[in-house]
């Protein structure tokens, strides 16, 4: 008997989810706000570790959106009025140092994982 794999959800699903997940996260992450970009906690970085762990880089564009959609909407929300450009340019910053060191942080847990598991 064969057994039957999981079916993944379509990359417009894990894009939707993990976007709105993300972004609510960080809603929630204002609360603690100190001063504009600056939190005590931040829980989209476990969103974010827990979406390239099951979806790999799969979930990273709808972590994308969510930082881009959050720094456009910080900057409303302080009233920064910086320009879109720089607006743009510091969500990219922002995304690809926040993905290279996730996405690096989960293969090593996968990796560590999968030893442990052929030792046993």
């Amino acid at each position: 008997m064969e057994a039957q794999k999981a079916q993944q959800p379509s990359w417009l699903i894990i894009t939707g989810l993990v976007a709105v997940i993300w972004t609510s996260l960080w809603s929630l992450s204002m609360l603690m706000t100190a001063s504009p970009y600056d939190s005590v906690w931040f829980p989209p970085a476990g969103i974010t570790v827990v979406a390239l762990l099951l979806y790999g880089l799969r979930a990273a564009p709808g972590i994308l959106i969510a930082i881009i959609f959050t720094t456009y909407f910080n900057d409303f929300l302080f009233g920064a009025n910086a320009s879109l450009l720089d607006l743009l340019k510091g969500a990219s910053g922002f995304f690809f140092t926040h993905i290279t060191v996730f996405w690096l942080y989960t293969l090593l847990f996968r990796k560590t994982v999968r030893r442990i598991i052929r030792r046993n």
